[in-house]
């Protein structure tokens, strides 16, 4: 695991470094693991901007602003915390990226039964921030290797998938929809664009979802929209999908057409797995794009096409 430590933080350091962004660490039951294997890259001063081990809920609130109320109402191990350190700690030292770590490295749990081995990771920007949760298996020190490479490996997922996240105005040459939407639940994260260069927007899971092999479940996403007139919507999984959830998308692609528009319209992904597998709730797990409907098309027969052949077998075939 060292190895794979070591090789992970010299990837997402160099990703800083091309993308020109930043990225600030605030630790807890990692006790600052993570900054200190990022920090062990040459270079690393360039894009690493500083690191907060948050080791009490005292510090949490003082270094980096985790609401007191937060602490106190879901506890220190907890989405809501992840998520306010994650967004208090990039504003602080100012920095474009953040990442967290906060759970029990063992060999205790939590007060109210939970599992030594329950960690939360948060990553993203103070304006955006995803949390995921785990329950790591083995001593102390495996836990806390563990979470630190989880940590990792999120700071290099979301620099691989980063949305520019600068706030500048749209380009009014660029033609552009208003759509309403309205969201069941507050614990997703509202919908954006992908990429600057892309016009797929996210979806996420609203609820955790258990599965086991074989099993087939209607996740819900926790969102219903008034599709513009002429309008559809494609749904299609993530390139990530499969490998991090191991589900399937029965129907391939989803075609929701703004008929499907009633306050009680959810939209839902139709999942299939194919090994055990939880989908926690905010989880990205498929993304669509608004596309207008084709024009009529009619067909015309002719004996003769009158264009050289190409050869292969449709558009996927080879000459």
């Amino acid at each position: 695991m060292e190895k794979e430590l070591q090789e992970v933080s010299g990837r997402v350091i160099r990703l800083l470094k091309e993308k020109g962004m930043t990225v600030t660490t605030v630790e807890s039951c990692t006790g600052g693991m993570v900054s200190s294997f990022l920090t062990d890259i040459p270079g690393a001063s360039e894009v690493f901007k500083g690191s907060f081990v948050t080791y009490s809920d005292e510090t949490k609130h003082q270094f980096v602003g985790v609401k007191e109320d937060t602490l106190k109402r879901y506890t220190a191990v907890s989405e809501e915390t992840a998520r306010e350190m994650v967004q208090g700690g990039t504003r602080v030292v100012g920095s474009d990226l953040g990442v967290s770590v906060t759970g029990y490295a063992g060999p205790d749990g939590g007060e109210n039964g939970e599992p030594a081995g329950l960690v939360y990771i948060g990553c993203g920007s103070e304006k955006r921030t995803e949390v995921r949760k785990f329950c790591f298996q083995g001593n102390r020190g495996q836990v806390r290797r563990q979470a630190a490479l989880e940590a990792l490996r999120s700071l290099e997922e979301k620099l691989l998938e980063w949305e520019n996240d600068s706030g500048e105005e749209p380009d009014e040459n660029v033609p552009s929809e208003t759509i309403r939407i309205k969201y069941f639940t507050d614990r997703i994260e509202k919908l954006c664009r992908i990429t600057e260069k892309s016009d797929w927007i996210d979806l996420r899971a609203a609820e955790d979802v258990e599965l086991k092999a074989g099993e087939f479940r209607l996740i819900p996403l926790g969102v219903a929209m008034e599709l513009p007139a002429g309008y559809e919507a494609h749904v299609i999984p993530r390139s990530s999908t499969f490998k991090n959830f191991g589900i399937l998308q029965v129907n391939s692609m989803g075609l929701i057409d703004e008929s499907y528009c009633g306050d009680q319209d959810q939209w839902y992904f139709p999942a299939l797995a194919v090994r055990d597998t939880l989908i926690r709730t905010n989880d990205r797990i498929c993304q669509f794009r608004i596309v207008k409907h084709q024009p009529q098309i009619y067909f015309e027969e002719t004996s003769q096409l009158s264009q050289s052949n190409r050869g292969g077998f449709g558009s996927t075939g080879k000459q």
